[in-house]
């Protein structure tokens, strides 16, 4: 059963008997194969030339440390809750030191904001931008989703955004999910992080065309009941999206 006590007892073990459970390995299996998405994505914008990169929602993301020479020319926003961000500043520094000089810190919180606060911090609107959101899209109301995306879509050319998110047949009768994304759905709304939405089934693209975005790449990610009600055969994806020209 997963639930946060599982997760962090599975640090605790070895990696075998850890990967027995099965809402465990799902959450390792999935969060692996998104950092590595999102990891060849940002090499991709970086060859591109990009002059920033914002890491929307940041949590715990570590790529300013641990792709610090990849990253050496390019600034680096990180944008997330003063308290999230608070916490992770203080847990990143005890255990990797100080953040590279290239890292600029944005508190803000988007389910009520927009990414126009960056503008305070030093963003360059007219640079080419690489964007990119783990685990957030899911977990923000639809008009916070449209502003975000938008953002990226009004941004220079040759702007880009990697991210995933969930289709709406995934949430939409939730109970009819197999047993383990039951409890998952449960235990996010434990952590006051209910999931609210996902982009129409059949409708992903036209979605992100409306926020003046160009689907690039995509992987499809989910539960086999999940794609089962899709109509698109998938839960959801791990995507990415060029700006329109």
């Amino acid at each position: 059963m997963l639930t946060p006590n599982t997760l962090i007892a599975a640090t605790d073990r070895a990696y075998t008997p850890a990967m027995a459970d099965l809402g465990t390995s799902r959450a390792v299996h999935y969060h692996t194969r998104r950092t590595r998405f999102v990891d060849d994505c940002l090499r991709w914008a970086v060859a591109r030339g990009v002059a920033q990169v914002v890491v929307v929602g940041a949590g715990f993301d570590s790529r300013a440390y641990r792709c610090r020479a990849l990253l050496a020319r390019t600034r680096v926003f990180e944008v997330d809750t003063p308290a999230t961000q608070s916490y992770k500043r203080r847990r990143a520094e005890a255990v990797l030191g100080a953040p590279p000089d290239n890292v600029v810190y944005v508190p803000a919180d988007l389910s009520v904001q927009s990414l126009d606060v960056l503008v305070h911090w030093g963003y360059d609107r007219s640079a080419p931008t690489f964007f990119l959101s783990e685990g957030l899209t899911m977990y923000l109301e639809e008009s916070s989703v449209r502003r975000l995306l938008q953002f990226v879509g009004d941004s220079a050319p040759g702007s880009a955004i990697a991210f995933d998110y969930w289709l709406a047949s995934r949430i939409a009768d939730a109970e009819s999910h197999d047993a383990e994304t039951v409890r998952r759905f449960a235990m996010v709304r434990e952590w006051r992080e209910p999931v609210m939405f996902g982009l129409p089934d059949g409708g992903d693209e036209e979605f992100l065309a409306e926020c003046r975005l160009a689907l690039v790449r995509r992987t499809r990610v989910g539960t086999p009941a999940a794609a089962r009600r899709s109509r698109r055969g998938h839960g959801g994806a791990l995507a990415l999206a060029i700006r329109r020209t």
